[in-house]
């Protein structure tokens, strides 16, 4: 939990009234503290504009983001995602997208597996994340294989993974 931000203001000895007295270095050194101490997790909020594919379109339901966040410890920043509900793709594509908050972009690549399921396609898959990329790509595998073109159906994709921003 993070420390209270409250800034010492201090002219007349009072501690109410007057000028700001080390608030800078009070809110850095805060900060600090803060960083060690752990974070809090931020649900990233859903947004059909997040949700791509490298061909054609993919259209995910709201409905079924049931886990989409992340917390910053440190300079380690920890994911999950744990997506289920409807989607469509009008195309067999390569790999779906989704895009990362700005504030924890990596700075080198990052793969981790991810489990996922369609009702004709299911198995492990691929979490893959370029430096200064501003999206996480979903690869059914290693070899290229596509996603397959589908009608409304129910997904599920799901992943853990960490990393470093320093």
């Amino acid at each position: 939990m993070p420390i209270t931000r409250t800034p010492i203001i201090d002219d007349d000895g009072s501690g109410t009234s007057g000028t700001v007295i080390d608030n800078a270095w009070k809110q850095e050194f805060y900060n600090q503290i803060d960083a060690v101490a752990g974070g809090t997790w931020i649900d990233i909020p859903y947004n059909a504009a997040d949700y791509t594919a490298n061909t054609g379109t993919w259209t995910f339901n709201a409905a079924g983001l049931l886990t989409w966040r992340y917390c910053v410890v440190g300079r380690i920043v920890f994911f999950l995602l744990d997506l289920g509900g409807t989607h469509t793709l009008s195309a067999a594509t390569f790999s779906l997208s989704i895009k990362l908050p700005t504030a924890v972009l990596p700075t080198k690549s990052i793969s981790v597996p991810m489990v996922y399921y369609l009702p004709t396609v299911n198995g492990t898959g691929l979490f893959q994340i370029q430096p200064a990329a501003t999206k996480l790509d979903m690869l059914r595998d290693f070899l290229g294989t596509t996603f397959p073109a589908t009608a409304a159906q129910t997904c599920f994709f799901r992943a853990a993974w960490f990393y470093s921003i320093a």
